[in-house]
């Protein structure tokens, strides 16, 4: 029987899965629940030792001798301080030791109450990992436990070998042993390749070959021509679903780029859920296909990532693919496997229906989506950067051929440093940089036109609707009274003073003919000096033109 404590039995279960066996098993009451899972199921080869520095030294020698990942588990307080000494040996010697330590639960930590230390990350120094578990109340505290328990286990034996802490934290009552079976988990595998190549594994080729709906989602990264050239053939010959955004920076011209209106539309279509998602490159803006994905679960994910890192965005991660995305795309092309073309006809089909309801619907005369439609279309040949929040989003509505590179500060998806990085680029780059930003972000970055390196090929459009528009645009946040002062920050000033005494030109737009003409000197290249078009928009219009466009597509 084993304890009813579902990080406990998630961890012995994933223990099994990825067939760390052998455990020492020191004294004590608050590991008494790992202690009785452990213990009473024959799976495991479990020793009993009282002293926890000499128990965590057995463990280090079980180490060498079964060149495998062993276990020592103990129990709160001073216990874990014990075992720090075999701890910094085995990461010396590069050995996979897995320190499980009980605790008492994270609000009783600093309050004089027993045997209670500040127990996560002690040691983080000498720990190649180390995790606290969360005492599982709900779903995502669920999908929390399974993935930090998942990295903490692949840590022991990635790239090089040594000592993982996993610190569990457990409530009264402590002795309900009440549990018949262990549960199903999910094991999140790992799969490591010399680069530049890389071959299918036969697990891999298994499921590729098995798969009917393939879909390969691309995050934001640097242009590549080889990469466009595979993901054309995977999506031409092998039937792939290619879905990218504008900070993918995929060329390739079989792709589809509206998936978010699509999913809005479709979100309750089963005929679009994938039962095999490849997902390679940094962030996703969409949440939207984030949301679908994690409610549809594909039967495989992987991850592809030249680190091996666990990244499991979708909440359904079942494979990292330690290499790079083009030598995975490239074996997959080498394969005969040829998918039915119903799926990525189907995505096809929606995305030609909706890009054609887009050009049908009659935007506001001069709202933030109108802009940004003009001023994508108007660009010429040149490298984009983007702001976050409403800009990024307005943005991946429109597409231009002469956009080279779209860059977007997603890491954090923070206001600070658009206008700086924008600024860094240009310095850097020979030709026209375009920067559309809002305008508080641009406020918030003002000083970055104070240095004494902004190029006169740089071109700043700022998109001034008085407020942070992503705030007009949030469910339910209407309701709040405070939400145009204190939420979206309203204001009434500009940027005109600052831009013209930092020597750049100023040009500046308040309906649709002002627009057309400063968009004819903004995108002119001879101009010797960065220019700046600051455009005023209506924030109440473009709420109402941003949902009701939404609504249009759904109709």
């Amino acid at each position: 029987m084993y304890a009813n404590k579902q990080n406990v039995l998630e961890l012995v279960a994933l223990m099994l899965e990825f067939e760390i066996n052998d455990i020492v098993l020191c004294p004590g009451s608050r590991n008494s629940p790992l202690t009785q899972s452990f213990a009473t199921n024959p799976q495991f080869n479990s020793y009993s030792i009282t002293d926890e520095r000499s128990a965590a030294f057995f463990a280090l020698g079980l180490a060498q001798s079964l060149k495998k990942p062993v276990a020592i588990c103990c129990t709160s307080g001073s216990a874990l301080l014990n075992a720090l000494p075999a701890v910094s040996e085995a990461y010396y010697q590069q050995l996979p030791l897995l320190v499980i330590s009980a605790d008492r639960p994270t609000e009783w930590i600093g309050q004089m109450d027993g045997q209670t230390l500040p127990q996560a990350n002690m040691g983080s120094v000498i720990f190649k990992k180390s995790v606290h578990l969360p005492e599982v109340k709900d779903d995502s505290e669920y999908w929390y436990c399974n993935r930090l328990i998942n990295e903490a286990l692949l840590a022991l034996t990635h790239r090089s070998n040594g000592p993982v802490h996993i610190n569990i934290p457990l409530s009264e009552p402590l002795f309900d042993f009440s549990v018949k079976e262990l549960p199903s988990v999910r094991k999140i595998n790992r799969i490591k390749t010399a680069q530049p190549g890389f071959t299918l594994s036969e697990q891999l080729l298994e499921q590729w070959t098995k798969a009917t709906r393939p879909l390969i989602i691309v995050g934001q990264q640097h242009s590549s021509s080889e990469i466009d050239e595979a993901l054309t053939k995977l999506s031409q010959e092998k039937g792939c679903v290619v879905l990218t955004e504008n900070i993918s920076n995929v060329q390739s011209v079989e792709k589809i780029s509206n998936f978010e209106s699509i999913l809005h539309v479709h979100s309750e279509d089963n005929s679009l859920k994938p039962d095999l998602v490849i997902y390679f490159g940094g962030h996703i803006v969409s949440k939207r296909l984030k949301a679908y994905i994690r409610n549809n679960k594909p039967n495989h994910l992987w991850f592809v990532n030249p680190e091996g890192e666990v990244v499991d965005t979708f909440k359904c991660l079942t494979t990292i693919i330690e290499s790079s995305p083009y030598a995975v795309l490239e074996a997959l092309l080498s394969t005969e496997k040829v998918f039915d073309v119903a799926y990525s006809q189907t995505w096809v089909k929606l995305s030609k229906e909706i890009e054609d309801r887009s050009q049908k619907y009659h935007y506001s005369n001069f709202s933030d989506i109108t802009v940004m439609k003009q001023v994508i279309e108007s660009l010429p040949v040149c490298k984009l950067q983007l702001g976050n929040s409403s800009i990024i989003r307005n943005a991946q509505l429109f597409t231009s051929k002469n956009v080279e590179e779209t860059f977007c500060n997603r890491g954090t998806s923070g206001i600070e440093g658009s206008v700086s990085t924008a600024v860094g680029f240009s310095a850097g780059y020979d030709s026209l940089t375009y920067l559309v930003v809002g305008d508080l972000s641009f406020f918030y970055d003002m000083n970055s036109l104070w240095n004494q390196h902004v190029s006169p090929k740089l071109r700043i459009l700022v998109l001034n609707n008085g407020n942070g528009q992503i705030f007009n645009v949030l469910p339910s946040l209407e309701k709040s009274e405070i939400r145009s002062k204190f939420i979206a920050a309203s204001h009434d000033a500009s940027v005109r003073a600052w831009v013209e005494d930092r020597g750049c030109k100023y040009l500046s737009a308040n309906n649709q003919s002002e627009l057309t003409e400063a968009l004819k000197e903004f995108t002119q290249e001879k101009i010797e000096m960065p220019v700046v078009l600051e455009v005023f928009t209506d924030a109440e219009l473009s709420e109402n033109d941003f949902k009701e466009y939404y609504k249009y597509l759904k109709i």
